[in-house]
């Protein structure tokens, strides 16, 4: 099956279920070859430097909202032992 869509090493393909390899095509597009019948293609896209962009970007979310909560106690003078 060709697919004009641009090829990249991050592009996974599964018939069925189980993992095909996706293939360079005319220069710029991807490919799988398939059997005969009826097939069943998912074409998902991976790479891993998003996959830690996404992680990184909520670690720091967290250490911010964490830093603001911290200052805010601090500066409305909250501790645990005084809230009732």
């Amino acid at each position: 099956m060709y697919y004009s869509d641009g090829f990249s090493r991050n592009w996974k393909a599964f018939d069925g279920g189980k993992e095909v390899t996706v293939e360079v095509a005319t220069y710029n597009f991807k490919a799988v070859f398939l059997g005969g019948g009826d097939h069943l293609l998912r074409f998902v896209y991976d790479p891993w430097y998003y996959r830690y962009g996404v992680y990184a970007y909520y670690a720091g979310l967290f250490a911010c909202l964490s830093g603001v909560v911290f200052v805010r106690m601090k500066w409305w003078d909250i501790r645990p032992d005084r809230m009732e």
